[in-house]
């Protein structure tokens, strides 16, 4: 029979998977899914339920523009509105200033609590519903505390007012109301409510320590930007202290802010009343040149054109005095190329252009005019500034004596634990998401690792023909659960004759017969890749099947090592190959088992040193012409060619060579090498039976490890 060449049949895989065939792994491995994401929301659920509980308070503030404290406060349109009117009050609400002076009024370095189990001593408490008791402490001081570290001491309840403190090897007995100390340490507890023998553990920390717990669980934002609307938000373990620890805060707040304008306003004051007396100074000085001189020219009356030149400089000035100020203060906030700050400086110079015109037409005037309209000017002048002065320091006066700032507390702390009360579910949900990542991260890299061969498309698409594709038994495969010896002792046609794998070797028959009706002989060598392949399921099965069909058939199991065909038809103690092979009596002689009328078999026999050189030898030869003479078809089941070399040494004998293709276990690169393997050795591969094919979502099918050993069984 002419040789086919060798189809290539392995090529580079296709980058990327295929998104039907994700969804499909997906839905087939629903229970790995189901059990990893379960298992992920039971530790979710686990580490919500440890958690201590958590208490959340909330306040709300207004923060003000602040009112501007210059002389010239109407006049300040030059300077910008871009800063936030709450960004500094965020920054200060979260200050150690501030939360120091909390810290300091609560006594908030110190706690005592119940001394329970570590780990589980909370949980216990939670679910028996025991406090343990209760103890008040207002002073506490432990020397061993730093930055570093806290420092620990045990009081232990002797009765209702008395109490024992276990410091450091150093024991000392203490009553409530009075302060004890000892070894450098104080303690002063209030009041106490426990059943004698109870134990608390007072921890003390430092300062900054305490300051920063309080600033990790204080959160102040502002919901629109530049709102001057501040929402005040801290959690902590115990209800009561979370709201009070929030009000103290809000109020230490609102006092300094309050402290902090007094002091603006007392600042502004006193600076007013040493210049009060300075400006009026200058202004009698002035006011009294000006009489001289009209006293030694006598009582003048400037004409209209000089008056409106005398109010137009006057303006001038003020306006000029204006921007003096303002400039003090954008110069605070700004550079001179700030273009606010440009300006500025853009207006004084044409107020100065503007002034020196009026100069101009002041010295065009006579002399005596000119002097009168100069004195004139700065009497004008001086006292716009002196009446503005003492305007301002009346408004000071009420407002030192009257601050009340520009904070104000809308919403005084109040509990808000009901927002919390999702954080739990959210971890749940946090660990279903978590569980479904996690599983289909495992199924992505179990498709990723796995090239093994999933459907006959694969195949035939690169040109090679498949006969049947035999889908995986259910039932052998519920039976092998209940039998765990012998899982490959079942002959399926006999116990199950209506399995879909029995109808798809009926389908196998019909496709075989009309292929070997141009094979050079009836010999038919059923081969696999590797390993549990299949390929003694097919053979058995099959040559049943035919038998049925009014064939005689011979199946020889060609296995020397590990042949199990005599144990699925249950046939102990007949010469098998082996035996035959070794033996001298005449080949025509054998007589083989009968598994019915119609279907004979010979076994592997016993376990021989030798195997190979058995089927090189002349003997074998002879059977398979005795065989193919006395036979209408003779099926061969031999070892995995990617084992051992024996499948290559009966395929020559073989008229018709199958490869049995074990589904999602055998890649395109075995079956490569399988196919050259008998193509070099002058043996056609006539077809491919693709076996164990589980039907699954979207046609895909399951993996399993591929395993190259095939060391023989022990005799027998």
């Amino acid at each position: 029979m002419a040789t086919k060449p060798v189809v290539s049949i392995y090529r580079q895989e296709e980058d990327g998977i295929e998104v039907n065939r994700l969804c499909a792994e997906l839905l087939d491995s629903r229970h790995l899914i189901l059990g990893i994401t379960t298992g992920f929301m039971l530790m979710a659920l686990g580490y919500a339920f440890l958690l201590p509980a958590t208490y959340q308070a909330n306040a709300l503030i207004q923060v003000e523009p602040e009112p501007t404290n210059t002389v010239l406060a109407g006049r300040s349109s030059l300077l910008p509105d871009g800063k936030p009117v709450s960004s500094i009050d965020v920054k200060m609400l979260q200050s150690r200033q501030i939360i120091g002076e909390t810290v300091d009024d609560l006594n908030l370095q110190a706690s005592v609590q119940p001394k329970r189990l570590p780990l589980i001593g909370n949980v216990l408490a939670r679910l028996t519903g025991e406090t343990g008791g209760e103890m008040e402490v207002s002073q506490l001081y432990l020397p061993g505390a730093t930055d570093d570290k806290t420092d620990q001491a045990t009081l232990t309840v002797i009765d209702s007012h008395h109490y024992q403190v276990d410091y450091h090897n150093k024991s000392f007995i203490g009553e409530t109301g009075k302060v004890a100390g000892q070894a450098g340490m104080k303690i002063l507890v209030e009041r106490m409510s426990a059943l004698p023998g109870a134990q608390f553990i007072a921890t003390y920390t430092s300062r900054l320590n305490a300051i920063n717990a309080v600033m990790r669980n204080l959160t102040v934002l502002d919901p629109v930007i530049n709102s001057g609307m501040l929402n005040l938000t801290l959690t902590g373990n115990s209800r009561s202290e979370t709201i009070k620890i929030l009000d103290n805060i809000a109020s230490h707040y609102l006092s300094q802010n309050i402290s902090e304008q007094s002091a603006q306003d007392s600042q502004s004051l006193a600076y007013l009343d040493q210049q009060l007396p300075i400006v009026r100074s200058d202004l009698d000085h002035f006011e009294d040149k000006l009489n001289a001189a009209r006293e030694m020219n006598g009582t003048i009356d400037l004409p209209l054109e000089a008056q409106s030149v005398l109010d137009q400089s006057v303006a001038i000035d003020s306006q000029l005095n204006d921007l003096t100020i303002s400039e003090s203060e954008i110069a605070q906030l700004y550079t001179r190329d700030h273009p606010a700050y440009k300006i500025l400086l853009d207006k004084r110079n044409t107020l100065l252009t503007a002034k020196a015109k009026l100069n101009e037409k002041i010295s065009a005037m006579p002399l005596i005019q000119q002097e009168i309209l100069r004195l004139t000017r700065n009497v004008d002048s001086k006292h716009e500034i002196y009446m503005r002065l003492l305007a301002r320091q009346q408004e000071l006066k009420v407002a030192v004596s009257g601050a009340i700032g520009n904070v104000r507390i809308v919403d005084s702390a109040a509990d808000d634990s009901d927002s919390l009360s999702l954080q739990k579910l959210i971890i749940v949900v946090q660990g279903l998401l978590l569980g479904l990542f996690v599983s289909a991260t495992v199924i992505f890299i179990r498709i990723a690792m796995n090239k093994a061969v999933e459907a006959a498309d694969e195949l035939e698409q690169r040109g090679l023909a498949v006969y049947a594709s035999i889908p995986f038994s259910e039932w052998l495969e519920k039976r092998n659960r209940k039998k765990t010896y012998q899982k490959s002792s079942a002959f399926l046609l006999r116990e199950n004759p209506g399995d879909l794998a029995i109808e798809a070797m009926r389908s196998l028959r019909t496709n075989l017969y009309f292929a070997m009706l141009e094979a050079r002989n009836n010999i038919l060598m059923i081969s696999g890749a590797s390993a549990s392949a299949g390929k003694t399921f097919v053979s058995t099965n099959f040559s049943a099947v035919m038998a049925q069909a009014g064939k005689k058939v011979l199946l020889i199991d060609a296995d020397l090592r590990r042949g199990t065909a005599h144990q699925i038809f249950n046939i102990q103690g007949n010469a098998g190959l082996s035996e035959i092979l070794t033996a001298d009596y005449p080949i025509s002689s054998i007589l083989p088992a009968e598994i019915s009328d119609s279907l004979h078999f010979i076994g592997r026999g016993k376990v021989v040193q030798g195997f190979t050189e058995l089927l090189m030898s002349k003997r074998f030869g002879e059977l398979m012409r005795w065989a193919e003479k006395n036979y209408d078809l003779v099926v061969v089941d031999t070892p995995p060619v990617l084992a051992v070399t024996d499948a290559e040494i009966i395929g020559t004998y073989a008229g018709t060579t199958m490869i049995v293709v074990r589904c999602a276990k055998n890649t395109l690169k075995e079956i490569e090498i399988s196919q050259r393997r008998f193509e070099r050795n002058g043996i056609t591969v006539n077809g491919f039976i693709l076996n164990g094919a589980k039907i699954r979502a979207n046609g895909y099918y399951s993996y399993s490890d591929i395993q190259y050993s095939y060391e023989s069984v022990g005799k027998g």
